[in-house]
């Protein structure tokens, strides 16, 4: 049995899955970016692991 309340499981699942490219808002920033296999937000371009939370603007199809 999860811990995890039913919203949180229910935010997790419209996030998109990890390698896919998103565009994403959080505090000061718009950036396009993608979570890694660990489940963690990062920056598309430099890398660097993003400060939560973040909020998905839109998915970018490849």
């Amino acid at each position: 049995m999860s811990n995890q309340s039913p919203k949180k499981k229910e935010r997790q699942s419209e996030l998109p899955p990890a390698g896919e490219v998103a565009l994403v808002q959080g505090k000061g920033f718009r950036c396009m970016a993608y979570r890694d296999k660990d489940g963690k937000w990062r920056d598309y371009l430099r890398r660097d692991e993003l400060p939560e939370p973040i909020k998905v603007l839109s998915t970018i199809q490849s």
